[in-house]
């Protein structure tokens, strides 16, 4: 899925500053090396996204 309208560089700068938290080395820690949240948090952020549409094409009919 393309994320129409958002720059892709804002998007790295985003992950980025939310990853300067104070608690991001023990939260990394805590997640280890497994992939397994990384896919989850993706899968739940395209969902939340789909559901963003929806909710808006609702809103303007």
């Amino acid at each position: 899925m393309i994320l129409y309208g958002f720059n892709p560089n804002q998007m790295i700068l985003t992950a980025r500053a939310h990853a300067h938290s104070p608690n991001a080395n023990y939260v990394a820690g805590y997640m280890g090396k497994s992939t397994a949240f990384e896919k989850a948090i993706v899968k739940w952020c395209y969902g939340y996204f789909r559901q963003i549409y929806r909710d808006y094409d609702n809103f303007v009919r």
